[in-house]
């Protein structure tokens, strides 16, 4: 146990001092950063299982794609292991602080840097926040920061001046939607209508991959290097895509409650009947790439035909 018991400011001026130290390297995305949160509390306990946070799911996607997520910055890492437990386990044993704080003091070091990492945002921003909490550290903070930064209140100056105020790198796009239309839409039509827009787009984004390595030229190309992703890949993609929508959907019923929308969602739209829906789809499109994969394999002279077996997680076959 420490002898000695800080408080969130104590942490958040040394997340400062670090961040003075690294500049641009206190978050080095290289001009992809990626976002997560959620979901919500009500979008949760409405997903049809089996169930997975954002969190995990933004992990796997960020290391597949190149792309940086706070968690991974040296900044995201601190916190991660402050003290060798992390914020939230230190300051909920914190006695200095009242039990009823402790879940936000271990929060408020995490708030800090994440709009120090919306403020380092350039070039592409992807998410993984379809059905995030509308309080949460992403809209309130991070989704704010990208969409128009605020350096008030803020004292990490070498850092800002690393990055120059206002950015001297601009963000080009979010979700493969070119960010000034981003800025009009919520320009507009207001903040939500723009982050509807975000996670529509992350949907299509998930979709136009799934639909990118289902490709028969992808495909063929993958088999001639050889790629033990030429199946895994496309149907992570679509999945992706299926989880995406289901949480978008789910979170826009219940930002209508009391809409036909949503009445008939909740109806017809049940977690049982959503499961199964989901998990034919995977294995049509799944059975699909197969089928592909096989045809190809077949066109090839038998001596530069890979070694390829059907992995485990494909439940369904195409009929032929």
């Amino acid at each position: 146990m420490p002898r000695i018991w800080v408080l969130p400011e104590d942490v958040i001026a040394e997340i400062d001092r670090r961040a003075n130290k690294l500049k641009e390297r206190a978050f080095p995305h290289n001009g992809h950063l990626h976002y997560y949160s959620g979901p919500s509390a009500a979008v949760w306990n409405l997903i049809a299982d089996p169930k997975e946070k954002n969190h995990d799911i933004a992990i796997a996607w960020a290391k597949a794609h190149g792309a940086m997520i706070i968690d991974d910055s040296p900044i995201g890492k601190f916190l991660t292991n402050y003290k060798g437990m992390g914020t939230f386990a230190y300051f909920n044993l914190n006695p200095r602080i009242p039990a009823r704080d402790r879940r936000d003091a271990g929060l408020r070091p995490w708030k800090h840097a994440s709009h120090l990492l919306a403020l380092s945002a350039h070039g592409q921003v992807t998410t993984t926040v379809n059905g995030a909490d509308r309080g949460g550290v992403y809209y309130t903070i991070e989704y704010a920061n990208t969409m128009e930064p605020s350096y008030l209140g803020l004292s990490a100056s070498e850092f800002l001046d690393a990055l120059s105020t206002p950015r001297k790198k601009e963000v080009l796009n979010i979700n493969m939607l070119p960010f000034k239309e981003v800025l009009a839409k919520r320009d507009n039509k207001g903040t939500e209508s723009a982050h509807v827009m975000i996670q529509l787009g992350a949907t299509r984004m998930a979709l136009h991959e799934a639909l990118e390595k289902s490709d028969p030229d992808y495909i063929r190309k993958a088999l001639n290097l050889a790629s033990k992703e030429v199946l895994r890949s496309p149907a992570e993609a679509y999945k992706y895509f299926l989880v995406s929508q289901e949480r978008f959907l789910i979170d826009r019923a219940d930002q209508m409650k009391g809409t036909a929308f949503a009445e008939n969602f909740a109806k017809h739209q049940t977690p049982i009947v959503r499961k199964q829906r989901r998990e034919e789809r995977l294995d049509q499109f799944t059975s699909k790439v197969l089928f592909l994969i096989e045809t190809e394999i077949a066109m090839m002279p038998p001596s530069a035909r890979p070694d390829f077996i059907v992995p485990s997680y494909v439940k369904a076959r195409a009929p032929r």
